[in-house]
Formats: structure tokens, C-alpha cells, sequence
């Protein structure tokens, strides 16, 4: 669409929104389409960055649950080793007194 066209339209719109028939009232609005295209277009803009953050804020609490995940486990590995280690010294410990 060339850009005269697209301005020729926006301004038959503004013309349409200022005539006397859309300025009557909610009971004019089957002569005002342009008001309710204007609703229309507002809560679908207010739903589409409501659907992005909503996307946003998933893959935010997604990333955070794999690094919780993450430390958990390597949490888990430390406590494994620090227990293997406590009971070998435990019992090189046991094991070197006993023979004495």
C-alpha cells in the first residue's frame, strides 16, 4: 500500500471519529465503528505484552529451577564426599588405634 493511500485512510478515520454520530454517545456506536476498533485494538495490545511478559517471566522462573537444580546437586555431591571422606578417616582412624 503506498503511503498517500495509507494517509488518505487514516484521515477518512479521524474525519469519521470527529463527525457529530460518533461523538453522540455508546448509543451511536453501530455509526462508530472506529471507536470500537479503537477498544479492539487497545486490549489487544494491553493481552499481547501481558502474553509476552507472562512468557517472560516463565523462561526467567524455567532458567532459575535448572540453576537451583544445578546447585542442588552439586550440594548433594559435596555432602556424598564429604561423608565418604569423614567415615574413611573415621575408620583409618579406628583402624590405626586398634592395632596398636
Amino acid at each position: 500500500m503506498m503511503y498517500h493511500d495509507r494517509l488518505s485512510i487514516l484521515k477518512l478515520r479521524i474525519m469519521a471519529l470527529k463527525s457529530k454520530r460518533c461523538r453522540a454517545g455508546p448509543q451511536s456506536e453501530v455509526f462508530c465503528p472506529e471507536a470500537f476498533l479503537n477498544v479492539v485494538a487497545d486490549k489487544l495490545a494491553y493481552t499481547s505484552a501481558m502474553f509476552i511478559n507472562i512468557e517472560l517471566l516463565d523462561q526467567f522462573f524455567y532458567q532459575a529451577s535448572i540453576f537451583w537444580f544445578s546447585f542442588l546437586f552439586v550440594l548433594a555431591l559435596i555432602a556424598r564426599t564429604y561423608s565418604f571422606l569423614v567415615k574413611s578417616i573415621h575408620g583409618f582412624c579406628t583402624t590405626s588405634t586398634g592395632r596398636r
